[in-house]
Order: C-alpha cells, then sequence, then structure tokens
C-alpha cells in the first residue's frame, strides 16, 4: 500500500491482532474438542459399537447355520451404517475372517493386536492414518460352543493438540490463519488510512499557519468524534487568532493617533 514506507503502520499492529486471534480461537477450539467433544464422541461410538456387535453376534448365534460368504457379509454390512466409519469384523472359530467393508489385510492387523501367529500374513507397513482400536467384542456361542468373536475396529486418533495439529489437514493451518490476518489488516487499514491521511493533513496544514481547512468526516465513531473536535480547535484557534490580529490592529491604530497628536502644535 502506498505511504506504508514512512514510519510505522498500522497494517502490521492490526494484521498481528487478527493472526493473534486466529490463533487464541484456534488453541481455544482444540482445548473444547479435547476436554468435551472427543470424549463425548468416543463414548456415543462405544456405545453404538457394543449395540452393533450385540446384534451381530445375536443374529449369528439364533441363525440355523453359520453364515457364510455373501449371506455373512450382508449381515456385517447391514450393521455396519451404525458404526461407520468402523469395520465390522467376525472372526470365526476355525480362524476365517469377515469385515464390513472388506480389507483383505484387516486379519493380519488383528492378529498383529491379540499378540497371535500372524507369520502366515504378509509383514504389514505402518498405516498413516493410525493404528487399529477394538471398540467393542462379542462373542458368539450356540450352546456350549464356540463359534466366534464379533469385534468393531476403528482407527484411533491422537488426542488433543497433536491430534488436530499433526493431521494433513491443519498444515495449512498457519499459513492460511497468516495470509487472512494479511489480507484482514489490509482491508481494515484501507478503510482508515484515507481519514487518518486526512487529520494528518490537517495537523501539517495548522502547522503551517492555514486554519481554513477542516475535516469532512461525519461517521460519528472514534475517529469521526475526534475529527469534529480537530475541526473545533481549528475555529477556536483561527477565532483566537482573529481576536489577536484585531487587537494588535487597534494597538497600531491607537500608537499612530498619539503619535500624530504628539507631532501636531496645540493651537
Amino acid at each position: 500500500m502506498k505511504g506504508f514506507g514512512r514510519g510505522r503502520s498500522l497494517f502490521w499492529t492490526i494484521a498481528a491482532i487478527f493472526l493473534l486471534t486466529t490463533v487464541v480461537g484456534t488453541l481455544l477450539q482444540v482445548l473444547v474438542a479435547t476436554a468435551v467433544l472427543q470424549p463425548l464422541e468416543a463414548r456415543e461410538a462405544r456405545a453404538r459399537a457394543e449395540l452393533a456387535a450385540s446384534a451381530v453376534a445375536g443374529a449369528i448365534a439364533t441363525g440355523h447355520s453359520l453364515p457364510r460368504g455373501a449371506d455373512l457379509d450382508s449381515l456385517l454390512e447391514r450393521h455396519r451404517e451404525a458404526v461407520r466409519p468402523a469395520w465390522i469384523v467376525f472372526r470365526g472359530s476355525d480362524g476365517s475372517v469377515a469385515s464390513a467393508p472388506p480389507w483383505r489385510f484387516i486379519a493380519h492387523a488383528l492378529a498383529d493386536r491379540s499378540g497371535r501367529d500372524s507369520s502366515s500374513f504378509p509383514p504389514a507397513r505402518p498405516d498413516p492414518r493410525g493404528p487399529l482400536e477394538v471398540v467393542a467384542r462379542r462373542g458368539v456361542m450356540r450352546g456350549p460352543t464356540v463359534l466366534g468373536e464379533v469385534q468393531v475396529v476403528r482407527r484411533t486418533r491422537p488426542r488433543g493438540a497433536m491430534g488436530i495439529v499433526g493431521s494433513q489437514n491443519s498444515i495449512l493451518l498457519f499459513p492460511i490463519a497468516i495470509v487472512v490476518s494479511a489480507f484482514g489488516g489490509l482491508v481494515l487499514v484501507r478503510l482508515l488510512v484515507r481519514r487518518l491521511r486526512a487529520m494528518e493533513l490537517l495537523a501539517t496544514r495548522v502547522a503551517e499557519g492555514d486554519l481554513t481547512v477542516r475535516l469532512a468526516d461525519r461517521s460519528g465513531d472514534e475517529i469521526g468524534r475526534l475529527a469534529q473536535q480537530l475541526n473545533r480547535m481549528t475555529e477556536r484557534l483561527a477565532v483566537a487568532r482573529a481576536q489577536i490580529e484585531a487587537t494588535e490592529l487597534e494597538r497600531r491604530q491607537l500608537f499612530a493617533d498619539i503619535t500624530h497628536e504628539l507631532a501636531t502644535p496645540l493651537t
């Protein structure tokens, strides 16, 4: 902006205030999310997972035969709607694993978590999306026979500020905050700088002796009220100078009259 190079500018102060407000607001959001929203979300997710696991386990246990293939996939997918985006997994007593949605590496991941031998599975790479967490499990039994176990599995997110700041979407948080703060400061300064420069011009012209200059700001806000006070001050200075000039003129006229009388002989 033109004129920013002349001394300090309000642009940087206002932009810093915008940035500070953005950062403080973000930290408050993180605090609320950590202390309130995340525990509530985890509690609700666990309750829904328990209900879904119980429903699937009950459906399998009360069936005439152990569902396989498409029937099992359909059963899991039907109850998965209540626990999205988690997986519903059925681990049969024979070692078979089915999940909704289908994921061929789910057996390996669960084998690693349960401590069972996972040598029959290919090595799993670390998943950048986070580790798996079993939020609910229900055993499936038909009489004394154990048919398997139903598990509800979801990815765990880091808790607290690191979980929010460390996410991929938050990488752009601070650059965007800086850009938005600079833009907001620029807009605000553009709205104020014309009025402030008018005051600067008035002060300069008054200092040069021009008391006829006035500000046309009638907004009524803080800057507008200051402009009105400056106008009143300038008017009073003009009146005071006019009075001084009139007094000086009268003094000179008096001296001229006295000099004339002294120079004129008495008749």
